[in-house]
């Protein structure tokens, strides 16, 4: 599968704008959902890399350096709380858990990997992006 990257317009604002435009890693090997995450991250102004599987995220990790990784539960290659620890292991970003899971499976691993976790059922997408982003701002310094 081919690595898509997104660019946002914020790319081309000043950077006292900029500054709360983070870039964002998509690890799943749902391709409708990993492209829904896409555009909604891009649309808020953020630059968005997507990866297929979790080793594939792993690596995208190293190369682009992402200030937050969304990250689906299962995927094809791994669980992603796997891919996260292995992420961790490479540098820090804030990360997430995507999952279409009963809530209590989600709720347990998210608590087990320290990150938050996210309902891809009955969560809007734009929720998703608005935590995330404030998130973001909110650790700035």
């Amino acid at each position: 599968m081919a690595i898509r990257r997104s660019v946002a317009y914020s790319e081309h604002m000043p950077a006292e704008v900029k500054r709360t435009h983070m870039k964002v890693l998509i690890v799943d090997d749902d391709t409708p959902n990993l492209e829904l995450y896409r555009l909604a991250f891009t649309m808020r102004g953020h630059t968005v890399h997507t990866a297929h599987s979790g080793e594939q995220g792993v690596e995208l990790f190293k190369t682009e350096s992402p200030d937050a990784v969304l990250c689906d539960l299962i995927l094809g290659d791994m669980v992603g709380t796997e891919a996260i620890a292995r992420m961790r292991e490479l540098g820090s970003a804030q990360f997430y858990l995507l999952s279409e899971a009963e809530p209590a499976v989600l709720s347990n691993a998210a608590e087990r990997s320290g990150v938050t976790g996210f309902q891809k059922l009955g969560v809007p997408v734009s929720a998703v992006v608005r935590a995330v982003s404030e998130d973001f701002a909110a650790a700035l310094p």
